[in-house]
């Protein structure tokens, strides 16, 4: 098999992922439905088995946060590399974005790199980013309008670390 080296949960887990996207009108977890900070009627993405959540994570436990922070100013630097390159690559990347000010410098997006990205400016960056298991949709840098605020949303799914 292309996956032995999975255990049989995860694959159950991602069974279940995918049969949820078939089926949307599929049962959620009751801890899911009784979250009022997760409304159940907006999730579009939905993996079981995941376990008790918590709205705020230990950075320190977290691979993807411990390395962000090691090289936070090289990626400081390579954002500012990236702003200077002169060619603006912000977007908008949900309708949530467009009243909030906020857009995305897409790095990522399932997985894969960007066509004609310049990855040389972020090569710190990206090596990160391919390093760690990125099971989200997007991953970049993502910058807001002054006093613009993020509003209360779900990002539509249970996966967002």
């Amino acid at each position: 098999s292309m996956f032995a080296h999975v255990p049989d949960e995860e694959l159950t887990r991602v069974a279940g992922f995918i049969r949820h996207t078939l089926d949307p009108s599929l049962a959620l977890e009751d801890d899911i439905i009784a979250d009022p900070w997760r409304p159940h009627g907006e999730i579009h993405a939905y993996m079981p088995g995941l376990g008790e959540r918590t709205p705020f994570l230990d950075p320190s436990r977290i691979q993807l946060c411990q390395l962000m922070t090691q090289y936070y100013d090289t990626i400081l630097l390579e954002y500012e590399a990236l702003l200077a390159d002169q060619t603006d690559r912000f977007q908008s990347v949900t309708s949530l974005n467009y009243k909030s000010g906020w857009k995305t410098m897409v790095l990522f997006y399932n997985g894969h790199r960007i066509p004609k990205f310049p990855y040389h400016l972020c090569p710190i960056t990206t090596q990160i980013l391919e390093s760690v298991p990125i099971a989200g949709r997007i991953a970049g840098f993502n910058r807001q309008e002054p006093q613009s605020g993020i509003p209360l949303h779900s990002d539509g799914n249970n996966m967002w670390l």
